[in-house]
């Protein structure tokens, strides 16, 4: 696998066998100037059909948040018969570490549709 960008210390985007552009996370791959051979043994997790505009939100969001992300994403792919959007893992990231920074700014945004939601989705 070639890495052709560094995101972070641990996030890059590579190129795989058939030159598709997929991004790859793996503890310390970031350190190395691209563009070098990754060792695949080094990768943690890969994701294909990522959209650019996800890849720059990759640099803000916390890792824990999408190892995080990526559990409960593929649990839930266990759980329901739909195909997934390979882009899901990030937004659902982006969105809890907003959550969370919301929560320890004691931040409360007002959700005028609550009770609506509430009795559609019991």
């Amino acid at each position: 696998m070639k890495v052709i960008k560094n995101i972070n210390n641990n996030v890059s985007i590579c190129l795989d066998s058939k030159g598709t552009e997929i991004v790859v996370f793996g503890r310390g791959i970031g350190f190395c100037k691209p563009p070098y051979e990754l060792d695949i043994q080094k990768i943690q997790q890969t994701f294909y059909n990522i959209d650019p505009m996800y890849i720059r939100m990759i640099q803000s969001i916390p890792e824990e948040m999408i190892d995080i992300s990526a559990q409960v994403i593929d649990y839930a792919r266990t759980k329901i018969k739909y195909v997934l959007n390979s882009n899901i893992i990030f937004t659902l990231a982006d969105h809890l570490n907003f959550a969370i920074q919301r929560y320890r700014q004691n931040l409360i945004l007002p959700m005028p549709m609550y009770y609506d939601v509430k009795s559609l989705y019991e």
